[in-house]
């Protein structure tokens, strides 16, 4: 992430301000202030988004009024550049899209030679392609590609630009995730396990489960070697199960799950992790009335990760849908698969907690 705590410091020393007239120790102070606020600001805005914590409106006004701040005190192009950034940030996904633009194209052209220019055109690629603009998208990539000179890290942008294009331009991201896995191939360079990945999931979009099935099940194996990759590796896995779902390779789907609760530690007490799920048919009824529920179950995962035996334990929402939430949920989760409990080395029938939200997109 951008620094600038070091970029700001006071620009007047007390001996400097004596020496003004009136009005000019008055706009000195002035300056003074706001330099400090602008970095309180940065300071405050920066340890929310570090901490990971839900972004508020407040967090979003104090980016902005810090972003807007640099500006008017006509700071230095790094502090702009680093407060701009920080702004992108803190809106997320949830912004006014001409302005988040803006503001992103400043900081790009400030960073343009700098260390910070590939982050921030990376940013700018995910806006423009969560924005279906696609032609200005790949402009930026290219110019971004066009930087890298030697195969590695250009390798390792391709990869970044596929994962970005991946969603909204699933046949570019593919060539982006060829290219990159054609030079980490040749280097034995473990990043291969995330381009097989990558591309397992493109065919597995695309219904050719086959080749997804291949790849994927190469990732699995390729991130099981590296210790800082188990949890991507478990992730693959789910996708795998798809894949194999999807082909209608039963017996691979079981020893699959099979494989997975052998890996995994049993948790009494949480609701079960769904590693394949089917979504559910929400209800026309409640549909049309705009009717939400929560329901929660317990029931039997069996040896192969299948669920059984279900009974409603708690519902929340309006009585009057409750059985046709109740029968849409039972009707997705009997096609969904779950990881089976181990004990003593073998697979055993568990009872196991879920719940399910039914909630219209707003």
């Amino acid at each position: 992430m951008k620094n600038i705590i070091a970029i700001f410091s006071v620009i007047l020393s007390i001996g400097q301000v004596t020496a003004l007239q009136e009005p000019e120790v008055e706009k000195a102070y002035n300056e003074s202030d706001q330099q400090s606020q602008l970095n309180a600001l940065y300071e405050k805005v920066n340890a929310h988004i570090k901490s990971k914590k839900r972004m508020t409106q407040d967090v979003v006004n104090n980016a902005k009024d810090a972003y807007e701040l640099a500006l008017k005190l006509n700071a230095k192009k790094e502090t702009i550049s680093a407060v701009g950034f920080l702004y992108i940030q803190a809106m997320g996904d949830n912004f006014n899209q001409k302005e988040k633009e803006e503001v992103l194209l400043r900081v790009y052209e400030l960073d343009r030679g700098s260390d910070y220019f590939v982050d921030t055109g990376v940013e700018l690629v995910r806006y423009y392609v969560r924005s279906k603009k696609m032609n200005k998208a790949s402009g930026i990539a290219q110019e971004l590609l066009n930087t890298k000179e030697d195969k590695s890290s250009k390798a390792d942008l391709m990869l970044l630009l596929g994962n970005e294009f991946y969603f909204g331009d699933l046949d570019r991201a593919r060539k982006y995730f060829v290219h990159a896995a054609e030079h980490y191939k040749e280097t034995n360079n473990p990043k291969i396990a995330m381009t097989n990945f990558m591309l397992g999931k493109y065919y597995l979009a695309k219904e050719n489960h086959e080749t997804a099935s291949k790849l994927l099940s190469e990732s699995v194996e390729q991130f099981s070697l590296i210790p800082e990759y188990q949890k991507q590796s478990q992730i693959a896995e789910s996708f795998l199960l798809n894949a194999y779902i999807q082909q209608g390779e039963n017996e691979l789907a079981n020893r699959l799950c099979q494989k997975i609760g052998r890996e995994r530690e049993w948790d009494d007490g949480k609701d079960i992790e769904a590693l394949y799920i089917v979504n559910p048919q929400y209800p026309n009824k409640a549909v049309r009335n705009k009717e939400k529920a929560e329901l929660r179950y317990s029931f039997l995962v069996d040896t192969n990760g299948f669920a059984k035996n279900f009974k409603l334990i708690e519902f929340q929402g309006d009585k009057e849908y409750k059985s046709s939430f109740d029968e849409a949920a039972v009707a997705a989760i009997k096609n969904w698969r779950f990881a089976p409990k181990f004990e003593d080395g073998k697979s055993v029938e568990a009872e196991a907690y879920y719940t399910i939200v039914f909630k219209l997109a707003e």
